[in-house]
């Protein structure tokens, strides 16, 4: 599966690649990294945060939900909790509700169900089918098969290859076996977790696959998982009406969080700086849209630098000659060339569906991400040295965004594993 090449890739290199581990994290007021460890003492635990320096990883991934008009719900999981927070619209049992610790991941619906009193309820999952270790929920995240083949119905989504979990709502403690994929199905960005944590300072990286040298709605056809973000995918973006299986108008409205003026906005800078031959970054405020299928509670000011892969004339006029011949005479589709740098012709508007890059391509693409950076430094130094901590109204209303009107209220689980 997915989980096993990107753990051979990318995480057994490190020593974070165990298949049969759970996750957690240091630094908690009650020391829950080291109460779950001396709990369960026959399960390895990979921690996060050992120390203060380290960041608390949030991985994106989605649940596919063909039978709701949304398609893919979004689904977060980290050292210390998973699932989905807010409720998906069409879907039976209801997906989402809250979060669960990672071992109540792939665990059996609770019973019998507890008939709390006071909105609290003790419940405890049974039978998990195996302990979801980090390297699962990495390859799941990058499970891209779904985003190609925009499953439409359950049979659809069957032949996708996602893997399938056991997951149990936290309003009424229902569920199934539900299939999860990629993150792009929910936000390619994965900007919407940090706006819904009420994160007011966000560095976010988009692998363009197009030019911003046209106009901002010919950018959408191909970006539109950034024009999402302003609710400003173009109705006639293609003849099918849809974005990844979703109704356009549908996809705007689930993936909204900051006004539509600021998508024009967005590309009319990294248009400019795409002619100049700079960096193709930009840093702009936006006032967050509330948008209940995110759990993000707008009507606070988050400050974001994005940047962009476009080319950058100025970095390659820097490259060696030899480099730079390279480049010219792959973009030209130069007889003689290698097979293994034909890819480097569309360069830098790489396709993340592949899956196997030529060290040549690589390096390119992490020296020009590093030059870029670079050129972004002071605004990133400026960024990282602002208050932390979210805008406490923000931050309140996110954690306690109500789920759908005509769903079942719920009780505040106490979850445990056995």
């Amino acid at each position: 599966m997915q989980g096993g090449a990107v753990g051979k890739a990318f995480l057994t290199p490190f020593g974070v690649g165990n298949q049969a581990s759970s996750v957690t994290a240091l630094g908690t007021r009650g020391g829950v990294g080291q109460a779950i460890a001396s709990r369960i003492p026959q399960i390895p635990f990979l921690t996060a945060c050992a120390t203060p320096d380290k960041p608390y990883p949030i991985i994106m991934g989605s649940m596919l939900v063909p039978e709701s008009p949304v398609k893919y719900a979004p689904f977060e999981f980290t050292p210390l909790y998973a699932g989905i927070l807010n409720t998906t619209a069409g879907t039976d049992p209801v997906v989402g509700g809250g979060y669960v610790e990672p071992l109540l991941l792939n665990t059996y619906s609770p019973g019998p169900q507890p008939t709390p009193a006071s909105g609290v309820a003790n419940v405890t999952a049974t039978s998990a089918p195996y302990v979801v270790p980090l390297v699962q929920m990495v390859g799941i995240s990058s499970s891209f098969a779904a985003q190609g083949t925009r499953p439409d119905t359950t049979t659809q989504a069957e032949l996708t290859g996602a893997e399938r979990l056991e997951y149990w709502n936290l309003l009424n403690y229902q569920g199934g076996s539900r299939l999860f994929a990629d993150g792009g199905g929910a936000d390619n960005t994965a900007i919407t977790p940090l706006v819904q944590r009420g994160v007011r300072h966000i560095v976010c990286g988009v692998a363009t696959i197009y030019p911003p040298n046209g106009t901002a709605d010919q950018w959408a056809v191909y970006q539109w998982d950034v024009a999402g973000l302003f609710g400003a995918v173009p109705r006639d973006l293609n003849k099918r009406g849809l974005v990844s299986g979703v109704a356009i108008d549908i996809y705007n409205k689930a993936m909204q969080i900051f006004p539509e003026s600021g998508y024009k906005e967005l590309h009319a800078a990294l248009a400019a700086a795409y002619k100049a031959g700079g960096s193709t970054a930009h840093r702009a405020t936006y006032t967050v849209q509330d948008n209940a299928n995110k759990g993000v509670k707008g009507g606070w000011e988050v400050d974001v630098l994005w940047v962009t892969n476009s080319q950058a004339a100025q970095w390659e006029g820097a490259l060696p000659a030899e480099t730079q011949q390279l480049l010219a005479d792959a973009r030209a589709g130069a007889p003689g060339l290698p097979a293994h740098l034909q890819e480097l012709r569309q360069y830098p508007y790489i396709s993340t569906f592949d899956a196997d890059y030529t060290p040549e391509l690589v390096t390119l693409l992490s020296q020009q991400a590093s030059w870029q950076m670079l050129q972004s430094k002071s605004i990133i130094q400026q960024m990282m040295a602002a208050p932390p901590g979210p805008p406490a109204a923000a931050a309140g209303a996110a954690a306690a965004a109500p789920a759908a009107a005509a769903q079942p209220k719920a009780a505040k689980p106490r979850l445990r594993a056995r």
